[in-house]
């Protein structure tokens, strides 16, 4: 209905579960990871679990796109079944003959003579099943005894069960503990975070087949918080406020039409009186604090006798009203937080950055690439054809990246296979402006219109092309044609500082964020930003948050109170901390 005035080929926001639109967020990526995993060498038990609509089921159908030429799949997407139906929908989908009306025992013969001779063949099996909160125990106990088909050196059979957060809780009852220990790898698919709310709405706005901003920031942040993060119902408010905007001949979405559209989609029909009515009970509440923090004597001796001299020294005569009370316990409150920073202790520095930087060889970079006329020029549709043909798979690439980080490929299925040599995923880079900021080679997909997706790492960008590596070979484009076959997917490795935990904000542990202000202060000392009057301090005051803020600016970033990945990746660049293999010259 709206397309057509908002020049898209089709509605973005479906609820449908399209790998096509599907935005790998960090933590989509991890949950790939693992499902990756189950289909490996070591794999053998997967548990992935979610919230309603956080995208487990696009995620499987990816899985499905992605899979290599040697995997066969046994997908049970209805699993209100019992023991012999399960086994009967296994082996139809192996298309493995089994009897009339046969005994389970029957069923798990014929299944393993055919895991036997596909094993020899050199093929891995795999069984999916979707909405796995809803298996009985009895069949979840068969499931288990599936696992007990394997040969003396690894599983027969490799299971991932994919369900909602109940799952988890099933699977922690008592007599369901012997399935529990089998599982190999677990993950919990989380919501979105606010930005990638924002970076969600775009990537399927620009997979529709329109790349201009739509949707305001107010709008965007609107909608994270209908939606909490969750990727069906920013789809659903998203679709209703194209409807709105087109409705009233908006080219653009604001707040007020998506505030709107999430009434519409609540089925809200409270009047304006309810909300007169909350926010004179809000008043009186904010207004009471103070009063009783006064009245009831809260306020310390020290901090009360301040304010006394500062109303004294400002207001010729506080009358004992309520209203005078208020206002003295206000200040009160502010004088307070401000002066509860000058009582925080001191402790001693636990990271020696400038240590790190020293035992840091720098001397680790490469070299300069090869004359860009050694390497061939290729055709975009010709190149998308040999990666077609050669199944130039996401896996494939990854082992491709990780041999330019000296890390051997045959450890390496995902993200997950590179933690162990120190490396991390770079994930969500979605624009050509991160990636040459990141300045790290990429595993990127490519593909146009009527095209299968493949995926081949971006090694190289010098002037106004760029060098990728291929099955080994490299081949170089235009810059402008590369950018035309990009899907705005890319994934790179970096090397994480030695941090507790990331992201770093306020309620991250002390050496985390002394390493947060000690790496801002000297990056600000070194390209001409903010200092910190006080470096060994480790609370995330604001005196942190300004300067994480002006980093932020200088590098084109969303100003937030939070140093996620993006933020470490360009301190550990700028800093030298990480000596990396480069991809613009």
């Amino acid at each position: 209905m709206y397309e057509s005035h908002f020049g898209l080929a089709e509605p973005p926001f479906s609820i449908a579960p399209n790998p096509h639109y599907l935005y790998m967020s960090d933590r989509h990526r991890e949950a790939m990871a693992h499902l990756v995993y189950g289909i490996g060498e070591s794999g053998g038990f997967v548990q992935l679990t979610g919230e309603v609509g956080t995208g487990k089921t696009t995620l499987c159908r990816q899985l499905l796109a992605e899979l290599p030429a040697d995997v066969d799949v046994a997908l049970i997407l209805n699993p209100r079944i019992d023991e012999i139906e399960l086994m009967q929908a296994i082996c139809d989908e192996l298309r493995v003959d089994y009897p009339d009306t046969p005994t389970v025992k029957q069923l798990i013969d014929v299944l393993n003579a055919y895991l036997l001779q596909a094993h020899s063949r050199g093929r891995h099996t795999v069984l999916i099943i979707d909405e796995a909160q809803n298996l009985t125990p009895g069949v979840l106990e068969q499931v288990r005894l599936l696992t007990n088909l394997e040969t003396a050196r690894q599983k027969l059979l490799r299971i991932i069960l994919i369900g909602q957060s109940e799952l988890r809780e099933i699977l922690q009852r008592p007599e369901l503990r012997q399935l529990a220990q089998r599982i190999t790898a677990r993950y919990h698919l989380g919501p979105l975070t606010r930005r990638e709310v924002n970076l969600y709405i775009r990537h399927r706005l620009h997979q529709a087949g329109c790349d201009r901003v739509l949707f305001s920031r107010g709008a965007a942040a609107r909608i994270h918080a209908f939606s909490g993060g969750v990727p069906r119902l920013v789809n659903v408010v998203c679709d209703r406020a194209l409807l709105g905007a087109w409705s009233k001949g908006r080219d653009r979405v604001t707040r007020s039409i998506v505030s709107t559209a999430v009434r519409e989609v609540r089925g809200d029909t409270s009047r304006r009186w309810v909300k007169a009515t909350g926010w004179a009970v809000g008043a009186i509440l904010i207004l009471a604090a103070p009063v009783a923090a006064y009245t009831f004597g809260w306020l310390p001796e020290r901090v009360d006798h301040q304010v006394r001299q500062f109303l004294s020294s400002w207001v010729p005569r506080v009358e004992k009203s309520v209203f005078a009370s208020g206002i003295h316990a206000l200040a009160a409150v502010g004088v307070a937080l401000a002066r509860a920073d000058e009582v925080t202790p001191r402790i001693e520095p636990r990271h020696d950055l400038a240590g790190e930087k020293r035992r840091l060889s720098l001397s680790a970079t490469e070299p300069a690439p090869v004359v860009l006329s050694s390497i061939p020029l290729v055709d975009g549709a010709a190149l998308l054809e040999r990666l077609v043909n050669q199944r130039g798979g996401r896996v494939a690439a990854l082992r491709q990246l990780a041999r330019i980080w000296n890390v051997p490929n045959d450890t390496v299925f995902d993200c997950v296979g590179v933690g162990e040599f120190g490396l991390s995923c770079l994930g969500a880079i979605d624009h050509w402006d991160e990636l040459v900021t990141f300045d790290r080679p990429a595993v990127v997909r490519l593909g146009e219109s009527g095209t299968t997706d493949v995926f081949a790492v971006l090694r190289y960008v010098i002037g106004e092309q760029v060098v990728l590596e291929v099955d080994g070979d490299r081949v170089r484009l235009e810059r402008d044609r590369f950018e035309a076959m990009w899907r705005h997917s890319a994934v790179a490795f970096w090397r994480r500082p030695p941090l507790v935990s990331i992201p770093v904000d306020e309620r991250s542990q002390s050496e985390d964020i002394l390493w947060l202000r000690r790496a801002l202060n000297l990056e600000g000392a070194n390209y001409g930003g903010s200092t910190l009057s006080r470096v060994e301090h480790d609370v995330f005051d604001t005196e942190l948050v300004d300067a994480l803020h002006s980093f932020q600016r200088r590098y084109g970033l969303d100003e937030r109170d939070v140093a996620g990945q993006v933020e470490l990746v360009l301190l550990n660049s700028r800093l030298g901390y990480d000596a990396h293999p480069r991809l613009v010259y």
